[in-house]
């Protein structure tokens, strides 16, 4: 599902409105993607050339040592229909815990991850629209961004890391890119509304929060191998989101060049 690997779906579906990973601008700044796999066996067909069929499965998200019985599942259906000027996507997942980690413990409920793209050109403006359901995942956001229940307040008791219950979310992104004075301009809002379903060593924490993220990037060709750049994006988070306040709220902005060889 994440942005990391050849089949990845995130940017296989032109699902990111930003088409960058700085940190809250990509599409892990707001949602949960499945994480590196250690090893991963994958199908993929096209039965037409306008629609692709993905299957993935992993018999262990960091590691394998174990039975099967013993190792944590990864399992990944994803659908794509794909036209000159729309593409419309769908990508469902699934994490069943059988071993006990720094977030969850062996029996903790499994992981479900369901999420919908789709983008249209209209002229040379592109819009792009996403929507992301999670059921008990064991974190919000993703990547660098992402946010455990031991940061939102909940402590980190074993009654928490051993929660069959983690996080429900729904997360929606809106964004789009249009050509402005020989460059390009990026913009996206994406939004998530979480909560924690599991233990907490404070009976009075608060388990709701919102935390929405508003990007802009800017890249101009050089040349045909040689870009300039500019991004930058403001987050800011409420609820449960305030215990994590340095992270949740921050502007972050990036400058550079890019080069490709």
């Amino acid at each position: 599902m994440g942005t990391t690997g050849y089949f990845g779906q995130f940017p296989k579906m032109g699902a990111n409105p930003m088409a960058s990973n700085f940190l809250d601008a990509a599409l892990i700044g707001s949602l949960v993607n499945s994480g590196m796999l250690n090893n991963s066996v994958t199908y993929q067909v096209k039965p037409t050339n306008s629609v692709t069929l993905t299957a993935q499965y992993s018999n262990g998200i960091s590691s394998d040592e174990d039975t099967w019985s013993k190792n944590n599942h990864y399992y990944g259906l994803s659908a794509q229909y794909k036209q000159a000027d729309f593409s419309v996507g769908t990508v469902f997942t699934v994490i069943d815990y059988r071993k006990a980690g720094a977030n969850n413990g062996a029996d903790s409920e499994p992981t479900y991850n369901l999420f919908l793209t789709a983008y249209k050109m209209f002229g040379q403006f592109r819009l792009n629209l996403g929507y992301q359901h999670v059921w008990n995942s064991r974190n919000l956001s993703g990547g660098p961004n992402a946010f455990y229940a031991k940061d939102l307040g909940f402590g980190t008791a074993a009654k928490v890391k051993e929660s069959r219950k983690g996080f429900r979310s729904d997360s929606f992104v809106i964004g789009g890119s249009y050509p402005v004075g020989g460059g390009k301009l990026f913009g996206a809002f994406k939004w998530n509304m979480g909560k924690w379903q599991g233990e907490s060593m404070k009976t009075d924490a608060d388990r709701d929060g919102d935390r929405w993220v508003a990007s802009l990037k800017y890249l101009y060709p050089l040349s045909k191998r040689t870009s300039l750049y500019a991004v930058g994006s403001y987050a800011r988070g409420t609820g449960m989101f305030k215990n994590a306040e340095s992270k949740a709220t921050r502007l972050t902005t990036a400058f550079g060049v890019c080069h490709n060889f």
